[in-house]
């Protein structure tokens, strides 16, 4: 047990050879022992905090030898107040739910507090015949400073039973979201940085692919932050302006009910409207592979509806995959911008073979205002949902 943490990294490794996939997660639990905000649960899906005391280094769905595949980094003088206990989770990302610890060769947990030895053990070995596991934990002790401890505890039930114990909606909808949400990202392709006005080509995809294009918007409820608007939750959008090759110009977004269609025009579809930032992977556009050539260009854009003044006050990240190419990945609360508006990325289809993407990240006061400025000729609502 170690006392006066600065820091806290809980690694995660097993070998690469085997295909299968390993998570740690952190949940962070309140005086009653739950996990009560949902932007409080530190996971491949939410890799940071509000606070920034936890920082999750990304998903990876194969292991690295001897190297930590995933971390969690904790700075324990952000953790805010409210929190009194956090536990770190491991569990097997398996579609069959036949895979346990001891199945995967040279699984380990590994701790390192920056002043001593690093503290590691097996996984196979500790929790042998089970999928899910708390791996340790941190907690405060009676001088109110944060400690750990390697104390872990097996879940032979699974990970449905570890989440319920700590207060986490496990419910039927929310697994398919979060399965679906690590589908998206163990098929996405390496990442690629983009400076404002850089133009990056595209090749289009393949025949086969279901859709050529995915944007996601996600963020973070709850997010502690003094120039949020009293207790309400942050409610962004996700939207986008199209024009098709035979003139027809609009907007798919959640006002209005304006969510689109993938079979008949605009062939660009938003999933619905997250207005707690509650879902495991937000709001997300799709736009249909097989009329991507009937789509003259798209301008994507977010927006903040509701519950803060600024984009640095959230944690909005927007990611465009389109298939067979790298993704672009853009994190909204790099900008100091007081517009609630925000055209991200511009994609024009001009080409037989080739799309071309730009990042663009200009801010507006109106949807009008932002038509305008890209010549889209349309009359936008501003009104609410």
């Amino acid at each position: 047990m170690k006392t006066e943490l600065n820091e806290l990294v809980v690694g995660l490794g097993w070998n690469g050879e085997q295909d299968v996939d390993l998570d740690i997660s952190a949940i962070m639990l309140e005086k009653d022992g739950k996990l009560n905000s949902s932007s409080d649960l530190i996971f491949y899906g939410n890799l940071k905090h509000s606070s920034g005391c936890l920082k999750h280094t990304g998903d990876k769905s194969k292991g690295n030898g001897d190297n930590d595949a995933e971390q969690i980094i904790v700075a324990p003088n952000l953790i805010p107040d409210y929190i009194q206990r956090i536990i770190f989770v491991v569990t097997v990302y398996d579609e069959e739910g036949n895979t346990n610890f001891n199945d995967v060769k040279d699984a380990y947990i590994r701790i390192t507090d920056q002043v001593e030895e690093p503290t590691r053990y097996n996984l196979g070995e500790k929790f042998p015949d089970v999928s899910a596991a708390v791996v340790c934990e941190m907690f405060k002790n009676t001088d109110s400073k944060w400690e750990y401890s390697i104390n872990g505890k097996a879940y032979p039930a699974g990970v449905i039973s570890l989440f319920s114990d700590y207060g986490l909606d496990v419910s039927e909808e929310k697994q398919k979201d979060a399965e679906a949400y690590k589908k998206t990202l163990h098929s996405a392709p390496p990442e690629v940085e983009l400076s404002v006005g850089q133009h990056l080509i595209l090749k289009k995809p393949s025949a086969n692919a279901e859709n050529s294009i995915i944007v996601n918007l996600n963020w973070n409820n709850g997010v502690d932050n003094a120039s949020l608007k009293g207790n309400e939750t942050v409610d962004l959008d996700l939207a986008c302006l199209y024009e098709l090759k035979n003139g027809e110009r609009g907007v798919v977004q959640a006002l209005g009910n304006s969510f689109g269609s993938l079979v008949k025009p605009p062939f660009i579809e938003l999933d619905g409207d997250d207005k707690t930032g509650e879902s495991y992977y937000g709001e997300t556009i799709s736009i249909s592979n097989a009329h991507l050539d009937d789509i003259k260009r798209i301008l994507i854009f977010v927006s903040i509806y509701d519950g803060a003044e600024n984009w640095q006050d959230v944690n909005g990240v927007v990611t465009i995959v389109c298939a067979e190419n790298p993704k672009i990945t853009i994190n909204m609360d790099e900008y100091d911008k007081g517009s609630k508006l925000c055209a991200v990325a511009l994609v024009e289809n001009d080409n037989a073979n080739m799309l071309s993407m730009e990042k663009v990240v200009e801010f507006f006061d109106t949807r009008n205002e932002m038509a305008k400025a890209f010549e889209w000729n349309v009359v936008l609502n501003d009104g609410t949902k």
